[in-house]
């Protein structure tokens, strides 16, 4: 069960990657529509081109999408998770790279007691806001003897001010410094409830076997009877077996155990603590096990809580880890000159610049038709946009969607598979004439 809650979250947080849409403010920038649409573009293709790389990766062994996800995961199963983003000069237009640190290695230098200015790793200023993080060279559980040592590395950078170490994490309390573990307050029942269905598990598999106990007369030690000897041998126990015939000697007998197994009550206790778990961690059970057994109502609602849990837990990775990664690689793309940005150091410019959505794995549907007719329904009304529907439902860009629909109408018609009736056939074609006489009268 405490893999099916980091998995689910997982597959819903974060799934494939969250990807990335150029939202810029044109206005603000005084950019035409038409101009800032082929910018867009632009700056998509060219985050495409590091993002999907490896070579974003220091290890260069995951995409950006896959260092999402693996990001996410440590957060949830450490408490929180360090990012590093040094300067690595590779074959790709952008150098930027981004380096994962597990929270373990970040500890006082030799695991000094904490003090105001230094707590587990974190060296705080006078308004206990970090400026630096004390990095173990290795892992404390790695079992390389090479000497350790801890590395200084600062929050901003010295030249830009930028941030260059991030640190991910849920906070629950003010001050709090380090993240907790997203299963640390279900750990003691999660063991105990192991050691129960192990428990049930054996006590299932003996009630298999031929379960007795063999009385005797004298109450003398008990033989061991096999099939390879023709008399009993001394022993202080009985081995028995699935379907095992036993001889017994003269004066015994047998009394048969009856463990009363399976437990007919196990399965509804379990559930009841697997409810209780699931409060705990804000993912209803039938979201946990993926077994929806209610009514369409219950388990709809059922989704929609714990998509309340997997929007709150995206979004952490969006402030925290997708944009300021983002803003700090769109920074060097400016630098390198491959976008012309006009005082781009004025901080507002480089917000309106940096704006961006960024898409995860869609909620799903029980029934498509409702879902889809929902939201035909609030386009109408005017409470959403094509846009959001589009992310919302297939995790689409709307215009990549519309420029797909044109180029296929286009194809179908010079193909013969859409016949236009004759009465449009004659309306297109008057239409056709008159914007040819116009443009003949322009042209004088």
């Amino acid at each position: 069960l405490a893999r099916a809650a980091v998995s689910r979250l997982k597959h819903n947080v974060t799934g494939v990657g969250l990807r990335f849409q150029c939202r810029a403010d044109w206005e603000f920038l005084g950019i035409a529509d038409a101009e800032g649409e082929f910018l867009e573009r632009q700056i998509e293709r060219e985050f495409d081109l590091w993002s999907k790389s490896h070579d974003c990766d220091s290890e260069r062994s995951l995409n950006f999408y896959g260092l999402q996800t693996l990001a996410f995961v440590s957060m949830l199963i450490s408490g929180d998770v360090f990012v590093n983003t040094p300067y690595i000069e590779r074959s790709k237009p952008s150098s930027l790279a981004v380096q994962l640190i597990e929270a373990d290695r970040v500890t006082n230098p030799n695991w000094v007691p904490d003090t105001r200015r230094m707590i587990r790793g974190i060296e705080l200023d006078g308004n206990s806001a970090p400026i630096a993080y004390h990095i173990l060279s290795q892992h404390p559980g790695d079992e390389i003897l090479e000497g350790w040592h801890w590395d200084r590395f600062v929050v901003f950078g010295r030249s830009t001010g930028r941030r260059r170490i991030l640190h991910i994490l849920e906070k629950e309390r003010s001050e709090q410094k380090r993240g907790v573990p997203y299963l640390a307050p279900i750990l003691e029942p999660l063991k105990q409830l192991d050691r129960y269905t192990e428990a049930e598990l054996t006590a299932a598999v003996v009630s298999s076997l031929l379960t007795v106990f063999i009385k005797t007369e004298g109450g003398n030690t008990l033989p061991v009877y096999t099939e390879s000897t023709t008399s009993p041998e001394k022993s202080d126990e009985i081995e028995l077996g699935s379907g095992a015939i036993l001889n017994l000697m003269p004066g015994e007998s047998i009394d048969p155990v009856n463990p009363t197994r399976p437990n007919a009550s196990y399965e509804p206790f379990v559930q009841a603590i697997f409810k209780q778990i699931g409060a705990a961690l804000s993912l209803p059970i039938e979201f946990l096990q993926l077994f929806f057994s209610s009514s369409y109502s219950a388990a709809r609602a059922a989704l929609l809580q714990a998509w309340k849990t997997v929007l709150f837990e995206r979004q952490i990775m969006i402030d925290m880890f997708c944009q300021p990664i983002y803003e700090l690689w769109f920074d060097e793309l400016v630098a390198r000159g491959r976008i012309q940005a006009k005082d781009y150091s004025d901080p507002l410019i480089r917000f309106a610049w940096t704006k961006a959505d960024w898409v995860g794995p869609t909620r799903g549907a029980l029934d498509e038709n409702k879902e889809v007719a929902a939201a035909k329904d609030r386009i109408e009304l005017g409470v959403s946009t094509r846009q959001i529907e589009a992310e919302e439902i297939s995790q689409l860009d709307w215009l990549d969607i519309h420029k797909q629909l044109v180029k296929e109408e286009r194809k179908r018609k010079e193909s013969g598979l859409i016949v236009i009736p004759e009465e449009q056939a004659s309306a297109v074609i008057l239409q056709q004439e008159q914007q040819q006489k116009q443009g003949e009268q322009a042209n004088g």
